[in-house]
């Protein structure tokens, strides 16, 4: 019943039985414990987070990987990410999963240095990274416009860890790319995927020409945005102007 108020946007009634469940004495179990603080996660209630922790951190569940990354991924979105990282240290078994959630609560608070360094360190200790990783990777390039780094590590997907690209790592480094200036290789990369392009990687690399001034990418861009999205009232010489 908590899984389901939060799988459908009722956050407020999930922890209203959760508390309801906590008074009846009924333990929780780490499926639970997920669900909830997902929920918690959802409306940043940081205060209930951190109470569940405690309640948690009294019983065997504090042990438990899914309890843990769901803590962990919680501290992250609500951006105290100081608490995340000393629950990751404190996690004995760290599955991909909370790697992952460690890099992108970094990656998603501009602390791209950290979130490279825990990627490369995840590497180290020989955790196979999966396409979620990467798309948190190349936006912590992103970030900070380390535009060769993001290529080699695009590159490196599919050829050292078989991962084919998926839409949002195209859209990564078109906007990586563009915004650096190079426009060409950006166009280059559209051309270049292996399935339609999406509005969104269009509106980037409009966004990129206008910064740089580039007339016709950003004419291609406004058409090829407009044919997808006819309802977008974009004019490329309007918007470089």
């Amino acid at each position: 019943m908590i899984a389901g108020y939060v799988e459908n946007s009722r956050e407020n009634d999930a922890m209203k039985l959760f508390k309801k469940m906590v008074e009846f004495g009924v333990k929780p179990s780490p499926l639970t414990l997920a669900s909830v603080l997902l929920g918690c996660s959802n409306l940043s209630t940081l205060i209930l987070g951190k109470q569940i922790h405690q309640l948690v951190y009294k019983t065997p569940l504090y042990l438990d990987t899914t309890v843990g990354t769901s803590l962990l991924s919680m501290y992250c979105k609500c951006g105290v990410l100081d608490d995340a990282w000393k629950l990751f240290s404190e996690i004995p078994r760290k599955d991909l999963v909370i790697w992952n959630s460690m890099i992108s609560g970094y990656a998603a608070y501009g602390s791209s240095g950290k979130a490279l360094a825990l990627f490369d360190k995840m590497r180290t200790e020989k955790i196979k990274p999966d396409w979620f990783t990467f798309v948190e990777v190349l936006l912590a390039c992103n970030h900070v416009g380390l535009v060769d780094l993001g290529i080699n590590y695009f590159a490196s997907m599919e050829k050292d860890y078989g991962i084919k690209p998926k839409p949002q790592h195209y859209s990564c480094m078109v906007d990586l790319v563009g915004r650096a200036g190079k426009l060409d290789e950006a166009t280059d990369l559209i051309k270049k995927m292996p399935f339609e392009p999406h509005p969104a990687i269009f509106g980037s690399l409009l966004g990129s020409s206008r910064i740089h001034k580039n007339i016709e990418i950003a004419e291609f861009a406004a058409n090829k945005l407009l044919s997808l999205d006819p309802t977008n009232g974009v004019d490329s010489e309007l918007y470089i102007s």
